[in-house]
C-alpha cells in the first residue's frame, strides 16, 4: 500500500466568490503526488502502481533515489529532512540533501519526510529491507 496526498476540493468555478464572502475556498491545490513517468496515462498509471511517486503538500524534491540502499532525497533549499521507520524517527537533519541506509536501523523500512519552513511536506514511499 502506497502513501498518497490528496485534497478536499469543493470550489472549482466559484472560488473567487467564496473568498469575496470572507470564506476559505477549497480549490484542490493542497495535496498531490509527483510521479516519475512520461506524460502519458499508461506510464503514469504504471508508475503509481509500482510506487514510483511521492506525496506532497507543497514541497518539491529535486532528487529521490529509492532503488537499493540507501534512501536518498534532495530539495532545492535547506529543509528539515526526517527519516522515519516503523518505530518513529530514525534521524533528522536540516539540509538540502540527505541519505539514510537501512543497514543503520533494525526497522523493516525507512521513508523520508521533508518539511519546509512553512510546514509543507513531501513524503517518500518506504524503502523496505530485503
Amino acid at each position: 500500500m502506497w502513501g498518497v496526498a490528496t485534497d478536499d476540493s469543493h470550489h472549482y468555478d466559484d472560488a473567487a466568490s467564496v473568498e469575496q464572502r470572507g470564506e476559505q475556498a477549497y480549490v484542490g491545490d493542497r495535496g498531490f503526488v509527483m510521479v516519475r513517468a512520461a506524460r502519458e496515462p499508461a506510464a503514469i498509471r504504471a508508475a503509481i502502481e509500482r510506487g514510483d511517486f511521492y506525496a506532497s503538500s507543497g514541497v518539491l524534491l529535486t532528487g529521490l533515489s529509492t532503488t537499493g540502499d540507501p534512501l536518498k532525497v534532495s530539495a532545492a533549499a535547506t529543509h528539515e529532512i526526517r527519516f522515519v521507520g516503523a518505530s518513529g524517527d530514525l534521524w533528522v537533519t536540516l539540509a538540502s540533501e540527505a541519505e539514510y541506509a537501512l543497514a543503520d536501523t533494525t526497522s523493516h523500512y525507512v521513508r523520508a519526510v521533508v518539511t519546509d519552513a512553512e510546514g509543507r511536506k513531501a513524503w517518500t514511499q518506504p524503502l523496505f529491507r530485503r
